[in-house]
């Protein structure tokens, strides 16, 4: 930690670090004569991503001569080309005051490089010319159009012997309506070649009951394409229950319960920070992904004795939880989809 003091203030900066062109520091400031309420990180050609106050209370009580505020922490991230040294504009009940800090930032840590993975696109790719090459029959589970933008799947599938979609509410693009934790039960004794979805995942209570449910619903030989979130901002609450590595996604679609996986991969690299870093100063320096895609083949039928979850959904989230329900302005445009978008279930 480096401190610094001028006649107005003291300025201590904890740490910084660094990873691509994002920079993250971390300290605190205690005015003087008044308490410093607001701070501009200034430099040039930095773009400021975000900035916020937190609890300092070893500061406050220190010094306390100075009657500082319990808030009187600070983290600020902000983009930035080349790392150099930065200027701080506080700014408080008596004035304005711009000090130089004589803190140059670390240069950025690539020590942690992602490896190169095979994308998503590819592997919905894969699974769509495999169902259009042998024209199979195809069902989508989360087919409903949520997100604005969004298009339907079924315009991939143009030489699949049929499209069924499949979502908890209807809509334009949604042909049979249910709960995926009882999937097979709304086909009867009908069977799929093929079983996809995109962003269906996070919102499954019990996940491992849907994998189950899309073996009881495959064909022996038919193949399955999921995507998911190892990491993506809460959405669609209270309805957001999971996020999965690529060994999570394996472990739903293992040979236990009947599948071989042909292809998993963890997708769009992120890079993650904490408002409040903890004093481990390795965890923003690591890297994690945004997405994870499956391609699996079922291979047998899973043992009905050793695998089996029946407890109803509402033993599990409670009878007045529920999915949010559709907004009326929600897109239904099925003609103007180019490419593969992830669809919330």
């Amino acid at each position: 930690m480096a401190v610094y003091e001028t006649e107005n203030c003291i300025i201590g900066i904890d740490i910084s670090w660094s990873e691509g062109l994002w920079y993250w520091v971390r300290g605190w400031v205690v005015g003087k004569e008044s308490a410093v309420h607001e701070i501009n990180l200034t430099m040039p050609q930095a773009e400021i991503h975000e900035f916020s106050w937190h609890s300092r209370k070893d500061i406050a009580s220190s010094l306390k001569q100075y009657s500082p505020p319990e808030n009187c922490g600070f983290t600020a991230c902000f983009k930035k080309n080349q790392p150099e040294r930065f200027q701080l504009q506080l700014k408080s009940d008596r004035g304005n005051y711009i000090w130089q800090v004589p803190y140059s930032l670390d240069k950025p840590n690539h020590r942690d490089e992602l490896q190169p993975q095979e994308g998503e696109q590819n592997l919905f790719d894969q699974f769509v010319k495999i169902v259009n090459d042998n024209h199979l029959d195809v069902l989508e589970i989360g087919s409903r159009i949520v997100s604005p933008g969004s298009q339907s799947q079924r315009i991939h599938f143009q030489q699949a012997k049929s499209y069924t979609g499949f979502d908890y509410y209807k809509d334009e693009n949604t042909d049979v309506v249910g709960d995926a934790h009882r999937l097979a039960s709304y086909f009867g004794d009908r069977k799929f070649d093929a079983i996809f979805s995109g962003s269906v995942f996070e919102h499954l209570a019990m996940p491992w009951r849907v994998a189950l449910e899309i073996n009881r619903l495959l064909k022996p030989g038919g193949i399955t394409f999921h995507a998911t979130h190892p990491a993506w901002p809460i959405h669609e609450m209270p309805w957001d229950f999971w996020r999965f590595s690529s060994e999570g996604m394996k472990a739903l679609f293992s040979e236990a319960v009947g599948f071989r996986v042909l292809s998993c991969s963890m997708t769009s690299p992120v890079r993650m920070y904490m408002e409040n870093p903890l004093e481990c100063l390795d965890l923003p320096l690591h890297r994690g992904y945004a997405g994870v895609a499956i391609l699996a083949q079922k291979v047998r039928d899973f043992d009905e004795n050793v695998f089996c979850w029946n407890a109803p959904l509402t033993d599990v989230v409670g009878e007045s939880s529920h999915y949010p329900e559709p907004q009326k302005n929600q897109s239904t445009n099925q003609s103007q989809a180019t490419s593969h978008k992830p669809v919330i279930f």
